[in-house]
């Protein structure tokens, strides 16, 4: 799903994952995308950029990053830490620069059990990062809100109340989509979007 918005909305796209062998095959998947209307699109992991040199040429990146790019950024919940320094430079694209397009919380039921458990840092980044996206005080003038996606195959309603909790996004239940085990099929999926650009509309459908 990531991957397909990413080829449609340029920008920059935050894949939250709780486990880094999932955000490894986010990288991998996201790297050998391709987008008609932007720039070749990068992914990389947040978890695996420790030397200094490569956390300058990441950060370089997102300074002089356009809106005509995509990059697609996979961190775990504690790389977007206050202490660390991807929050207060993601928070900057986010609202001074208009270039954040989406989040997306990948399992999020162990995002939600986690943080209320042995894994505060999933609470933590929940308050000082993913609220601030949504719930900036104050609301940046001209601030485009990201799309928000939360994704997991064992939704139920503890998830959901303790998601909420951590990240204070409050989501109707209207607006979550599931279905039973034995009818998810993921070969029938079919996702439909409409990039709307000035005078034009280009419709894609990606199976």
């Amino acid at each position: 799903m990531v991957q397909v918005t990413a080829t449609i909305m340029m920008g920059l796209h935050i894949i939250i994952v709780p486990l880094l062998a999932l955000g490894a095959d986010q990288v991998s998947k996201g790297n050998s995308a391709r987008s008609t209307w932007s720039r070749k699109i990068r992914a990389i992991h947040l978890d695996e950029v420790h030397h200094p040199d490569k956390i300058a040429q990441v950060r370089r990146y997102l300074l002089n990053m356009g809106r005509s790019q995509t990059l697609i950024i996979v961190a775990s919940p504690q790389s977007l830490l206050p202490k660390l320094p991807w929050n207060k430079l993601l928070l900057d694209c986010a609202h001074k620069r208009n270039l954040l397009k989406g989040v997306y919380v990948d399992e999020y039921h162990l995002f939600a059990s986690f943080g209320s458990s042995f894994r505060p840092e999933f609470e933590e980044s929940g308050r000082h990062f993913i609220s601030k996206l949504f719930n900036p005080c104050p609301i940046p003038p001209g601030y485009d809100f990201p799309s928000y996606l939360a994704m997991s195959a064992s939704m139920n309603t503890r998830a959901l109340r303790d998601g909420q909790a951590h990240t204070k996004i409050y989501i109707d239940r209207k607006q979550f989509f599931w279905s039973p085990p034995i009818k998810f099929r993921r070969r029938e999926l079919k996702v439909t979007m409409d990039l709307i650009q000035p005078k034009q509309v280009g419709r894609s459908v990606f199976g």
